[in-house]
């Protein structure tokens, strides 16, 4: 428990009801501060997320793409820490034409995945082209050359796809 979350937790001690819902909030934050997800929390194993994660995939797949985001947004929340449920959610608004949220929520698919997976970049950046946002986007194509592992094929299609559209943009540039 840090200082400043015991400073905060005594600051609004007023809305606790007394001791037991204070151990109670403290309780939760620690076991957050170990690993715990929400999902862990509130009862959700990993098998549970799998099948909520199975049927938004599946209302994201025959194109009910704002039922499919509500689970999505619920799997990010339940646990954040997993790469598909932000990338699902980014499809989900990326099909809602929604370029610049999409950007944000696959670039953050990237980061939760330890930014081992470039895929997630590559989508992100051609969102942001989506959403006029072009320099942010060349920012990204460039940060795929430092992710991944160039000897997995899987990475190296998406460094090279980056490479290859970094060049289509620099041309298009030029002239």
């Amino acid at each position: 428990m840090t200082d400043e979350f015991q400073k905060n937790l005594d600051k609004y001690d007023f809305l606790l009801d007394g001791m037991a819902e204070k151990e109670a909030v403290k309780s939760l934050v620690g076991l957050l501060e170990k690993g715990a997800t929400l999902g862990d929390l509130v009862g959700l194993d990993k098998d549970k997320l799998e099948v909520m994660y199975a049927y938004a995939y599946n209302l994201y797949s025959s194109g009910q793409y704002a039922q499919a985001e509500k689970l999505f947004r619920a799997l990010v929340v339940y646990d954040g820490s997993v790469t598909k449920y932000w990338v699902g959610l980014a499809a989900c608004r990326e099909n809602q034409k929604e370029f610049a949220e999409a950007a944000e929520l696959y670039a953050m698919g990237a980061t939760m995945g330890g930014l081992d997976d470039p895929e997630p970049m590559y989508y992100s950046a051609l969102c942001r082209l989506k959403a006029d946002q072009k320099e942010n986007a060349i920012a990204a194509l460039r940060f795929i050359d430092l992710m991944g592992n160039d000897k997995k094929p899987h990475d190296l299609q998406f460094k090279v796809k980056a490479k290859a559209l970094l060049e289509t943009l620099k041309k298009i540039e030029n002239n």
